[in-house]
């Protein structure tokens, strides 16, 4: 009976300091992936458009590096989607824009840009136009954002 005992009482008392390396081991794990994660962001891109008459803005979002952002506005019955690539270079960022309105291609092209420098790139009529801007000290979003608009549904 005392050598089950023994063995019960061993096992306990090896599990846990293997329990409590194991989650250090996460948490360590966890914490780089963080640290990973940060470093693939490249910033916060902001983006305005014009079509027409409107001009929409969006709130911004995080960009990651060699991530695709596309970004949607509805108005009305209107889909604007403008598709953003973003890459490093050595003194800024280089910018690779396409905006469809309704499913039709209404500008493309690419520009170069400095940290917090606005740039616009716009159609060949010069009826439309896409402004982005790319802020890499602001890497996550300070609460909750929601578009500027009259009406209270905005953004939901």
């Amino acid at each position: 009976m005392a050598l089950p005992l023994l063995a019960l009482f061993a096992s306990l008392h090896l599990v846990a300091p293997a329990q409590a390396a194991a989650e250090q081991g996460f948490r360590a794990q966890a914490e780089e992936g963080e640290e990973d994660e940060n470093a693939d962001k490249l910033g916060m891109l902001n983006l305005k458009l014009k079509r027409g008459e409107k001009t929409l803005k969006h709130p911004g979002t995080i960009i990651k590096r060699d991530e695709e952002a596309v970004l949607t506005f509805k108005d009305g019955k209107r889909v604007h989607e403008v598709t953003v690539f973003v890459v490093g270079t050595e003194d800024g960022f280089k910018f690779e824009v396409a905006y469809t309105d309704n499913g039709a291609l209404v500008l493309s092209g690419e520009t170069n840009a400095k940290a917090k420098q606005w740039v616009k790139l716009k159609s060949d009529s010069g009826n439309s136009w896409v402004e982005l801007q790319l802020d890499p000290q602001k890497k996550k979003r300070d609460g909750i954002e929601i578009p500027d608009g009259n009406n209270p549904l905005d953004g939901i």
